[in-house]
């Protein structure tokens, strides 16, 4: 009896369970475009990695805005159109009470930006005509969550859908006939795209608890091996 209580007491540890390792993964979607709202697909965290305690989204892309001119007329027109969000009429230099493009993610992020079209001695052909300006990058748009009912959407295979939209959607657009018939239209439009990149911040386990001998327990097992050494004499 006495043998085999020494060995417990050689055996005695206290099992401390390995620290959690934080880890990170960085994923992207695929690019989408339109007007309106354009819906991102985001690839989904991987659970097997871990447990996913936060993940951010970063949204580049640009905006192409354009001058539009709807010609009835009949015949093809010379004409200068604007489109813009600067409120700036490139005609005659006055201003206009205009509205900034602003462009919102699903979370309530929200970005600002401008942009000024200006196709000047263009041909307008009969029917619609649209001029493209230069595309203006957009500010990136960064969203963090925590949440794990926000979290939750984003866990397993595949994809989540992210919408970002063009808030107020409005323009200062106008124009001027140079040579032509009457019935000259003008107004402006625009799309926008991207694409995201999400990175998933997480916690792993490192392999499951490993037995870890404590002061206390090492000096029990040593005093108990004396004593099992003492009696066999």
């Amino acid at each position: 009896m006495k043998l085999v209580t020494a060995a417990s007491a050689i055996a005695l540890t206290a099992l401390t369970a390995t620290p959690l390792l934080a880890g990170s993964v960085t994923l992207n979607s695929t690019a989408a475009s339109g007007t309106g709202t354009v819906t991102i697909q985001v690839p989904k965290f991987d659970p097997s990695l871990g447990a996913l305690i936060s993940m951010t989204l970063n949204f580049d892309g640009s905006v192409t805005p354009s001058a539009e001119v709807f010609n009835i007329s009949g015949s093809d027109a010379q004409v200068r159109a604007f489109s813009n969000t600067t409120g700036l009429n490139p005609l005659n230099g006055s201003s206009n009470a205009s509205d900034p493009m602003q462009i919102a993610d699903a979370f309530g992020t929200l970005i600002t930006l401008h942009y000024e079209v200006f196709a000047d001695g263009v041909t307008a052909t009969p029917g619609g005509n649209s001029y493209p300006g230069t595309p203006v990058t957009i500010p990136t748009i960064t969203t963090t969550l925590t949440d794990p009912s926000s979290l939750a959407n984003f866990i397993g295979s595949g994809t989540n859908p992210v919408d970002y939209s063009d808030v107020n959607g409005t323009s200062f657009s106008g124009g001027s006939v140079i040579s032509g018939g009457s019935g000259i239209f003008f107004g402006g439009s625009r799309t926008f795209g991207g694409s995201v990149s999400v990175t998933y911040d997480f916690e792993e386990l490192g392999g499951g608890p490993t037995p870890v001998p404590t002061p206390a327990a090492f000096g029990l097992g040593l005093a108990a091996l004396g004593t099992c050494l003492t009696r066999r004499r």
